[in-house]
């Protein structure tokens, strides 16, 4: 009897993990532009909605539009330009 309530959570883990999404998006960035961590520039890019093209870039006080090839295909970083720092993703419904 000692398994008993080990198999019940094992069998609520299944089921669990049944319901886990396994396709994300990318929903949020943070880029930095500058040689070094400690000095140059961080900025925001967010996603209006799931599934949208638009993205809100934050540059401080300035809030700005762009799309999803911006996004996705700029910043790669290199040299001075912005590179992503923190990707967040969140499941996507299918």
């Amino acid at each position: 009897m000692r398994g008993a309530p080990y198999a019940a959570l094992c069998a609520q883990c299944s089921v669990r993990a049944a319901r886990v999404h396994a396709v994300a998006e990318l929903f949020a960035v943070v880029t930095h532009k500058g040689r070094s961590a400690d000095s140059g520039h961080y900025m925001a890019w967010v996603r209006a909605k799931q599934g949208s093209s638009t993205w809100y870039v934050f540059d401080d006080d300035a809030v700005s539009e762009t799309d999803t090839e911006y996004v996705t295909s700029r910043l790669k970083g290199g040299g001075d330009d912005h590179m992503g720092y923190m990707l967040f993703y969140r499941a996507k419904d299918w």
